[in-house]
């Protein structure tokens, strides 16, 4: 059996996981779960809300909570975790940690790192060297292809950068229609709805990345607002499926998600008329989407992390 376990508290439960306001890390863990479940694996998923135990129930071939129970697992994938829960011991099952977004602070003792890009385990080695180390890419299921309006602005972590991003669509030209959502953090406040109308915008409500595949397919451009250095956006990676340009706000400066998701993002603003000029580019787009959905299939990273089990 595959154990995954998260440190992240709120419960995933209820229709379906992907339903939940969760970001785009849960998201990565919960698809990789059920691709290995679809290729015959026992996966069993647990965070911090199911730790004291909970009746376990299954969506889509994973079962969720019910426990540990050590004699059963073969395999324990760590998130977000700075320790091994007791009754996990690594002389009697391989402990590996799945960074996605993970820094490289503090973490659980383990056999080995994997991490989305070479930039995140490299980072990772300089603070915890001697651990051994692997990059598999994230998985990213397709948004379908539509008809294209303009851009799609996704602001999570209470809306941190949103002015930043929205100064930089204005820099831009505001070329096209343009739909702002949270990320299930928060709300913008009235001054920046009121900036969004005058940007010939309209903000459509708080969103989890997974409820955001035909949206964002709709849209020539996604407008990111990151303030967190990540490694991995769910939301970007979506983009890439589909033809839409991502165009990144990141006060960062490149944090290996180009590398992660095999695209171009654009970080600073001064390049978001170059990322614009792509955009009108759609032939190429569309080839490029189509080598992408090929390259983070369900199937391809299964088998590419059922090598390191």
């Amino acid at each position: 059996m595959i154990l995954f376990l998260d440190a992240v508290g709120g419960p995933w439960d209820g229709n379906t996981p992907k339903a939940k306001p969760i970001g785009g890390s849960e998201l990565a863990q919960i698809q990789l779960a059920e691709a290995l479940a679809a290729r015959g694996r026992r996966v069993n998923v647990l965070n911090q809300a199911h730790f004291s135990g909970t009746a376990p129930y299954q969506i889509n071939g994973v079962t969720y909570g019910g426990g540990i129970d050590a004699r059963e697992v073969k395999t324990c994938i760590l998130a977000r975790m700075t320790s091994l829960p007791p009754q996990i011991s690594m002389a009697k099952t391989k402990v590996i940690v799945s960074l996605t977004d993970q820094g490289p602070h503090d973490i659980a003792p383990c056999h080995l790192v994997v991490g989305v890009s070479q930039w995140q385990v490299n980072r990772f080695a300089t603070v915890q060297p001697g651990t051994p180390c692997k990059v598999i890419p994230p998985i990213v299921e397709a948004a379908p292809k539509r008809d294209k309006f303009g851009a799609y602005l996704y602001a999570g972590a209470a809306m941190k950068g949103l002015d930043a991003t929205l100064d930089g669509w204005e820099e831009a030209g505001c070329p096209g229609k343009l739909r702002v959502a949270a990320g299930g953090w928060g709300e913008p406040s009235d001054t920046q709805k009121d900036r969004i109308k005058a940007l010939n915008g309209v903000y459509v409500g708080n969103h989890a990345p997974a409820g955001l595949r035909e949206e964002i397919s709709e849209a020539s451009y996604l407008l990111g607002a990151k303030t967190y250095p990540e490694t991995f956006c769910a939301v970007a990676a979506i983009a890439e499926t589909c033809g839409t340009v991502p165009i990144l706000y990141s006060p960062h400066g490149p944090t290996g998600l180009d590398e992660a998701i095999n695209a171009q993002v654009y970080y600073d603003r001064a390049n978001w008329v170059q990322a614009i000029e792509d955009g009108k580019n759609t032939d190429e787009r569309a080839r490029k989407a189509a080598i992408f959905v090929k390259n983070f299939s369900a199937d391809r990273i299964a088998r590419l992390w059922e090598k390191i089990l």
